[in-house]
């Protein structure tokens, strides 16, 4: 099925008639995937669960084991994520004080997708 291409922290595309571009498969996942990981949760009014917090975690005393758990939370609950293969998230504090979380899974076409999050200062 396809979705509105969206890109998270961009606007919609528009195709080069003046239409707005869909995105499915992957693509779609992948999209899903950053939008979720990057909405706090609570943002959504109607599905308040909604959200790894991303945003959040950046300048706070968040553990890299409870950024990880949020994550793979999320990652349990996102409908494109195969769920026979668990999603590994990999939570780095880089030297000049950045963090970035490395999310790996399989969605439901069986491709494997990594996507990394930028966290911030820390």
């Amino acid at each position: 099925m396809a979705d509105l291409s969206h890109i998270h922290g961009q606007d919609l595309t528009v195709s080069a008639t003046g239409g707005l571009l869909l995105s499915s498969g992957t693509e779609n996942g992948q999209q899903r995937v950053i939008r979720r990981l990057m909405t706090n949760p609570g943002d959504d009014q109607w599905t308040p669960d909604y959200g790894g917090g991303a945003p959040a975690f950046v300048g706070s005393t968040a553990s890299a084991d409870r950024i990880r758990a949020a994550f793979l939370k999320q990652m349990r609950m996102e409908a494109v994520v195969d769920q026979s293969v668990a999603p590994r998230v990999t939570v780095t504090a880089l030297p000049n004080g950045t963090t970035m979380a490395t999310v790996e899974y399989r969605d439901a076409q069986g491709v494997t997708s990594r996507t990394t999050i930028p966290m911030g200062d820390r």
